[in-house]
């Protein structure tokens, strides 16, 4: 089997398996992949219970370039009932189309006023009256400022009110040299907990649902979407600390869908531009932003687009003990460590690089600017500090703007101020080798400021 991105096609009929409280426990047809990078898994919908006809579904993956093994798994996970599979075809065809057609080298334009910015490099936080302190004594350049609106209500409540307390601060923010990248929760949210906006056929029609954004299948919430980002737009435009509008944080698209993952982007993009013409507009990868989608991701052709990864690899090391099952294990002394052996790989800075390398070619085949939203490694994680060393010094090497995941106020888990300790389920405040090796980096703003000559660009 060739390496790239193709997608697998069947039909799947299933009686009588019950719901569970795991939406993984169920039908399902499943691929794993193994690699220099170890063991990968990708799978159908998370919630094909009940008793269904057939029903037609498909299933994007990608095959490594140096695939050693490709498994295909077609079942009931962890749970009983019967299902049958037929008509199981290769499409090598591309499942992610980009947007609009692309001219042959297209290459990604950045105006001056970009090129005059600094390296950014800072954290992720939620609106918080510490956030302006914390940036300073870290010495940040950025914060990505998650903007809260209530992603379920089609009203989206409280963002006119988050967008006027944010304006109200941004004085505060250009005193402090401090950038602002602004988010806010996709509409809609995601289908693993459902709110029908409309009929219930929109949801019951599409059996891969659960893992996929609701706005990817509901012309209603794309909407609401792109009418968010018109009023974020409109509202922020004269707002020279804003430089970067994110529009959606880890999509999350498997199989086909109404409009996916990346023309949404587009859609919003667009709008945006009619607005406000030259602002930073950043654009995620599919699959929770992971590295390897950028194997398939396309660049759109509006100037100053700048393209989103997060870094949580391998997640079995940077998540560990992050659902209280998991902690289960930690609890025992069953800790993965880094460097060390996960996946059946030993895992270090060289396969870390590895990793990113689909970014990297992206990066250099289309002239694109990356940003690294988020990427963090659970406290309790033996290794951390060198884990966060190892993709820092990755992101320094590669030119990259990034965002470490947590700040100081956060949950404890990503804060780089907190230990914890997972017998007594105590968090404590406190210098940690975590922080030292984030501040080392941040430090690097001093060099950079903003009027100290042009970025690097790739």
């Amino acid at each position: 089997m060739k390496s790239g991105v193709q997608s697998l096609e069947f039909y799947i009929t299933g009686e009588n398996i019950p719901a569970g409280e795991n939406p993984s426990y169920c039908a399902k047809l499943m691929l794993c992949t193994r690699d220099s990078r170890g063991v990968s898994y990708v799978f159908t919908d998370r919630s094909l219970w009940g008793t269904f006809d057939w029903k037609k579904l498909t299933l994007p993956y990608i095959v490594p370039d140096d695939c050693k093994q490709l498994t295909l798994m077609v079942g009931i996970q962890c749970n009983h009932g019967k299902i049958q599979a037929r008509n199981l075809q290769i499409r090598e065809e591309d499942p992610y189309p980009p947007p609009v057609p692309l001219p042959e080298n297209f290459r990604c334009r950045y105006t001056e006023e970009y090129r005059k910015l600094p390296r950014l490099r800072g954290f992720g936080s939620e609106p918080s009256e510490s956030i302006l302190q914390t940036a300073r004594e870290w010495k940040c350049n950025v914060v990505r400022y998650w903007l809260p609106c209530g992603e379920r209500d089609p009203n989206l409540p409280g963002l006119e009110k988050e967008l006027l307390r944010l304006k109200r601060k941004l004085p505060e923010y250009r005193k402090a040299r401090l950038h602002v990248i602004l988010t806010i929760p996709t509409p809609g949210g995601r289908y693993e907990t459902p709110l029908i906006l409309g009929t219930a056929g929109t949801l019951a029609g599409n059996p891969e649902s659960s893992q996929n954004f609701r706005l990817f299948n509901d012309d209603k919430w794309l909407s609401i979407f792109i009418s968010a980002w018109e009023k974020v737009a409109r509202e922020l435009r004269d707002c020279p600390e804003i430089v970067g509008y994110d529009l959606m944080n880890e999509p999350s698209q498997v199989g086909k869908t109404k409009n996916d993952y990346l023309k949404v982007q587009y859609l919003a993009a667009k709008a945006i531009r009619a607005i406000d013409p030259e602002r930073p507009i950043i654009v995620s990868a599919n699959d929770w932003s992971k590295p390897s989608a950028f194997r398939y991701l396309k660049p759109l052709p509006f100037r100053n687009i700048v393209y989103q990864v997060h870094i949580y690899d391998p997640g079995e090391y940077t998540h560990q003990g992050v659902s209280w099952r998991d902690m289960e294990q930690i609890r025992k002394g069953k800790r993965i460590s880094y460097p060390g052996r996960i996946n059946e790989v030993w895992f270090d800075k060289s396969v870390l690089r590895a990793v990113l390398e689909p970014v990297r070619k992206f990066q250099k085949k289309y002239g694109a600017e990356i940003f690294c939203g988020e990427f963090s490694v659970i406290n309790w994680a033996p290794g951390a500090e060198q884990y966060l060393d190892d993709v820092c010094s990755l992101l320094e090497e590669f030119n990259w703007n990034w965002c470490y995941h947590g700040s100081a106020d956060g949950w404890y888990g990503w804060n780089v101020e907190c230990t914890f300790d997972v017998v007594s389920r105590r968090a404590r405040i406190e210098e940690t080798p975590r922080k030292k090796i984030l501040l080392k980096y941040l430090r690097k703003n001093l060099d950079s400021s903003p009027g100290k000559g042009k970025r690097q660009m790739p």
